[in-house]
């Protein structure tokens, strides 16, 4: 036990003999356990805190009735970031870390981490409910975050408690993008020994986390306005690096990112607020939407003097907010296209003038040509966004079902029903938008009962005594040539004419001409989380020349494998499925070793000029690159570039 207590002693002469030095004004010796930053947190919990390092940790937990009310305060960070949390918790598994999610306050609200340590955690004050602001247990990787707002790696000994120098924590503060904090993201292990380049590497994964629920944070609060993703860079537009501002009706900055504020050389959210678009960037809302778009959505302007990639996201609908004069008729739908598309923009044309006329649509094509993406997108932009959306998969739910699922039932109306009944789709849809899928596959006496509710517009629950009064948007869908099955006998025409208002078809992806687009706009949502990835040349010709009988589902799946097998972040023929490959015979395998004739060159120049900028320093050329240093030392040996250069 004696022996134990040396570290502890030997940190509380540590913290006092700076302490008195500072008071002094002196500042911390070379060699000294700790930095400036942490000097200065040490002198707040000691002066302005009160606290003593020896003494012993007590952490304050709070009773089950205010924790629970915490969580409810931080719901939407963890309902949004639980992903992110969960993800994080994998990439630190086996290092003994805990994942904890902080409110603005310092209090522990979640924790991510193993079973098996729980115990350990709860002992160590590392718990939900746990209070860790500086005020209560001193220096501290989450408190010391808030404190100061900026990422925060507290390790061991630079802790002000004694009770905490066997913690190693890195804490990360997560914005509101308007200034304020949200929340504070955390990684801690129960390990003073753990070494640097892994306490490096665990920052650098929570910084990467917390920015990527701060983005995700930020447009969800700003969906009812239009947000600008624009970076320098073309491949980082889409990516955790892009910049993010959101502008309001009256083409003020409403909202903006950490990038966006480097971007534009601000110190602080508070230079950016309620600042005329145009003043910051030399164009409004309406210069940027006249400019030109390529096949993967993005488009080219001058920020200033800077010249940017930018992507335009339109407010999720248009009777969210009043959008700028000239904004009207960019919304939900055109995400549909992805280039040049004559034919499904002027059909995607006749639905903006139809859609809120309480005409019933529907939407004929291939299975996996995005029905189901075009009904939604006819809601997201129509007067009934802020109402429900109520799908129904008739070909996925067995027949003796879809009668409970599409009218519901009251309690009891037969053997096995929910005591508290059944709601039903119908009813679910009431004001809002009822899509009905693979409606080909609706048995035919549904079909009877369908027609009367559109009919009459009301619905008789099963065992029900008074039928109830509904109002919705129908849309309907099938990949089946329902005029066929009406001559088959196993389609009603009457319901076909109540459904079939307007009709919509999408063709299917062998028949589009803005496929490369769509390709690219894919590539970047499904690789998203692994960072920045390209397609080689022959890659994209194979993508181009398959006859995709799966349509988008086959595409989106194809990229998902291609991206996790691709090494570099290039994608090359031989990462794609075999089935994709067959379908080329005149390419074969002339690509298959494509290290890139076409891509090395400008991949190995851009990595000579990274380093040239950073006078061949790798760490600073591999954060200017937004790459790790071993992604750089392995493409630099790749390439052939030297570790070293002769900078005169």
């Amino acid at each position: 036990m004696q022996h134990a207590s040396r570290p502890a002693l030997r940190h509380a002469r540590e913290v006092s003999k700076l302490l008195r030095g500072l008071a002094d004004q002196k500042p911390p010796l070379a060699g000294a356990p700790t930095n400036l930053q942490v000097a200065e947190s040490w002198q707040r919990s000691f002066t302005v805190h009160g606290l003593r390092p020896d003494r012993g940790l007590q952490p304050h937990y709070l009773d089950a009735g205010e924790l629970q009310q915490r969580q409810e305060r931080l719901e939407t960070v963890y309902r949004i970031g639980r992903e992110e949390l969960e993800q994080l918790q994998k990439q630190l598994r086996g290092g003994g870390f805990s994942v904890l999610l902080a409110d603005q306050y310092g209090c522990i609200v979640r924790r991510v981490g193993e079973r098996r340590l729980d115990r350990a955690f709860r002992e160590a004050g590392l718990a939900p409910g746990a209070d860790w602001s500086e005020a209560a247990v001193g220096t501290n990787g989450i408190g010391t975050a808030i404190t100061r707002r900026q990422p925060t790696l507290i390790h061991a000994d630079q802790h002000f408690l004694t009770d905490n120098i066997n913690l190693s924590c890195a804490a990360v503060p997560i914005g509101d993008g308007r200034g304020g904090l949200i929340a504070v993201l955390d990684a801690s292990a129960l390990n003073p020994a753990l070494a640097k380049n892994k306490r490096e590497r665990t920052m650098t994964l929570v910084r990467m986390a917390a920015r990527s629920i701060e983005n995700a944070l930020l447009l969800d609060s700003v969906r009812d306005q239009w947000v600008i993703a624009f970076h320098a860079r073309p491949e980082f537009v889409g990516m955790l690096q892009q910049g993010l501002v959101a502008v309001d009706s009256e083409g003020r900055i409403s909202a903006a990112n950490a990038s966006a504020m480097s971007q534009f050389g601000a110190q602080s959210e508070a230079d950016l607020m309620g600042r005329p678009l145009e003043t910051l960037t030399g164009m409004t809302m309406d210069h940027l939407l006249g400019l030109p778009e390529d096949d993967s959505g993005t488009r080219q302007g001058r920020f200033g003097d800077d010249l940017v990639r930018l992507r335009l996201r339109p407010p999720s609908s248009r009777h969210a907010g009043k959008s700028p004069a000239g904004l009207q008729g960019h919304d939900a739908l055109d995400r549909l296209l992805a280039g040049r598309e004559p034919d499904l923009s002027e059909q995607l044309a006749k639905l903006r003038r139809l859609r809120d006329r309480d005409i019933p649509f529907f939407i004929s094509g291939e299975t996996g040509t995005g029905k189901e993406y075009l009904a939604r997108a006819i809601h997201d932009s129509s007067r009934r966004a802020d109402r429900a959306f109520v799908a129904l998969n008739c070909a996925a739910i067995p027949a003796e079902l879809i009668e409970s699922e599409l009218f519901g039932y009251r309690a009891g109306a037969f053997t096995g029903a929910h005591p508290d009944g059944m709601t039903g789709k119908l009813r679910q849809a009431d004001g809002g938008t009822l899509f009905l899928d693979e409606i080909g596959d609706m048995p035919s006496s549904l079909q009877t009962r369908l027609l009367r509710v559109l009919e009459t517009g009301e619905v008789m629950p099963l065992g029900g005594r008074a039928p109830q009064q509904v109002s919705f948007q129908l849309l309907s869908a099938s990949h089946q040539d329902l005029e066929l099955a009406i001559r088959e006998g196993r389609f009603r025409e009457d319901l076909y004419y109540r459904i079939n208002g307007f009709n919509v078809h999408l063709p299917a992806l062998r028949e589009r001409r803005d496929l490369p687009g769509l390709i690219r706009r894919i590539l970047l949502e499904e690789s998203g989380r692994t960072g920045p990835v390209k397609l080689s040349s022959p890659a994209m010709d194979a993508l181009i020349h398959c006859q995709w009988p799966g349509n988008l589902r086959q595409l989106r799946h194809a990229l998902r494998v291609a991206i996790g097998l691709c090494d570099d972040g290039v994608i090359r023929l031989a990462d794609l499925p075999k089935a994709i490959r067959n379908n080329l015979p005149d390419i074969g395998d002339r690509e298959l070793r494509d290290t890139g004739n076409a891509d090395a060159r400008p991949q190995r120049e851009e990595l000579v000029a990274a380093l040239h900028r950073q006078r061949w320093n790798v760490r600073r050329a591999a954060q200017d690159l937004g790459i790790s240093r071993n992604t750089l030392y392995r493409r630099m040996h790749r390439f052939g570039i030297p570790l070293q250069h002769n900078l005169s």
